[in-house]
């Protein structure tokens, strides 16, 4: 039996609009330009953090259909608090990621000891050779996954405003379910607009910091609209 939380959402996400939501703000200037100072401060923790809680906040103003969703920057508090939460949601992941892969790395550097202590020799080089090369591949395909998987917790943190969908497995891999062509196309048209900011003194005129925090908000745009018609998130969208 079909349930409602199975049914595809309505209407279309615009893509289009996507790559070009931020220009229809009068203030988009001075909004991006101090999004490109935040996000060349990144290299300190605070500027990560206000460009992280700037996302969020851009996602759920875009989810809730605001016409220009872009967010003043002001309620410092507020950003920093978002941030915060978005920082740790992926400090989380990152560690799911770090920690097996460091068990299996220090069990394989003793298997390793053991063999070579037992004059293992060329077999010992070969061993090592193929499990740099295995664990180097391994960590390539989680991390790929990770960035397939974790913006979807981040866009239902966006919008139900809780950490715990952090720990959310099934429910965040059940967003990506049941959007997962344009799902895949938002974060596609991310990544074309993440290539395009690096020509960003030249196409957009504003610096390559601009230009990335602007790849940015093109992220956060379409994640929002496919939150605001999916059947789950879509009333917590509208309501908040």
């Amino acid at each position: 039996m079909t349930t409602s939380a199975d049914r595809p959402p309505s209407g279309r996400v615009d893509f289009g609009r996507a790559l070009g939501f931020v220009f229809e703000d009068p203030e988009w200037l001075k909004k991006i330009l101090l999004g490109g100072l935040f996000t060349l401060l990144s290299m300190v923790v605070v500027g990560t953090l206000l460009v992280a809680g700037y996302w969020v906040r851009l996602l759920r103003r875009a989810a809730r259909g605001e016409a220009r969703p872009l967010p003043e920057w002001s309620d410092w508090g507020g950003l920093f608090a978002d941030g915060i939460a978005a920082f740790g949601i992926y400090l989380v992941h990152v560690l799911l990621l770090v920690l097996p892969l460091g068990a299996g790395g220090c069990l394989f550097g003793l298997v390793a000891a053991l063999l070579d202590k037992k004059g293992g020799g060329d077999a010992v080089g070969v061993l090592a050779g193929a499990g740099i090369l295995a664990l180097s591949a391994l960590v390539f395909v989680v991390a790929l996954l990770l960035a397939v998987y974790v913006p979807a917790v981040l866009t239902r943190f966006a919008v139900l405003g809780r950490f715990g969908v952090t720990f959310e497995l099934r429910e965040n891999l059940g967003f990506i379910r049941r959007n997962p062509g344009e799902y895949l196309l938002a974060l596609a048209i991310f990544l074309v607009a993440h290539f395009i900011s690096q020509f960003g003194v030249l196409l957009l005129c504003v610096g390559v910091f601009p230009a990335t925090f602007w790849s940015y908000c093109v992220l956060a745009y379409p994640l929002a609209q496919i939150a605001r018609r999916d059947p789950l998130l879509g009333p917590a969208a509208t309501s908040s």
